[in-house]
């Protein structure tokens, strides 16, 4: 696949997540307009998994976008060819925004980027939450891998490395919040579930809609 090619590619992707969230905050506005928010649950955030995780989104975005504007620019040098599959990269990059896009609509009001719960939100079970507790980094890290394996350089390697400790480092969090909010109704949930890909033998817990 050409370097042109490729460069759309990534424009494209870059581009269509970020129309993703600003459409996402705006209906979330809407949605939650009139909600009193008040925290029933919350987790510490550890700030170095924070961290990593928005370094690890920032290198993916504005590295797409930058191999769109220069291809051959020094941070896009390959590190061997051994690690280019660009059928396998594409096919992750449209598995990725698929299921970021499936999870985001699943969780409708009760999205949000902290660790905390308030009164209005929902245990949410349906949807790609069927199967995974956290389709949403799911569908992030698989981004950043098909990106890797079009693009095989080192900024593309060190965003995926970074959003993956950084975003263990997150769910871990946001299933303490989960957890002291909805108890054994959540411990049978994550029993039957598997953190980011489903599990093939699930536990007897408790399945909703």
């Amino acid at each position: 696949m050409k370097a042109n090619a490729i460069g759309m590619i990534l424009a494209a992707s870059a581009s269509a997540h970020g129309v993703l969230w600003i459409a996402t905050w705006s209906v979330l506005r809407r949605a939650q307009r009139g909600w009193t928010k008040v925290v029933i649950a919350r987790a510490d955030m550890p700030t170095m998994g924070l961290a990593l995780s928005l370094l690890g989104y920032a290198g993916w975005w504005l590295g797409s976008a930058g191999y769109a504007a220069s291809p051959t620019a020094f941070p896009f040098h390959r590190l061997s060819s051994a690690l280019y599959f660009p059928r396998v990269g594409l096919g992750l990059l449209l598995l990725g925004h698929g299921l970021i896009l499936w999870a985001t609509l699943s969780l409708g009001p009760s999205f949000g980027l902290r660790p905390h719960i308030i009164a209005e939100h929902r245990l949410i079970r349906h949807g790609p939450y069927r199967f995974m507790r956290h389709p949403l980094y799911t569908g992030l890290h698989a981004l950043y891998l098909g990106t890797f394996l079009l693009v095989p350089c080192g900024l593309f390697l060190l965003s995926l490395i970074a959003a993956l400790i950084g975003n263990m480092q997150r769910a871990r969090a946001e299933e303490c919040a989960l957890r002291a909010r909805y108890g054994d109704a959540y411990q049978a949930y994550a029993r039957s579930t598997g953190r980011f890909f489903p599990r093939v033998f699930r536990g007897s817990g408790a399945r909703g809609t």
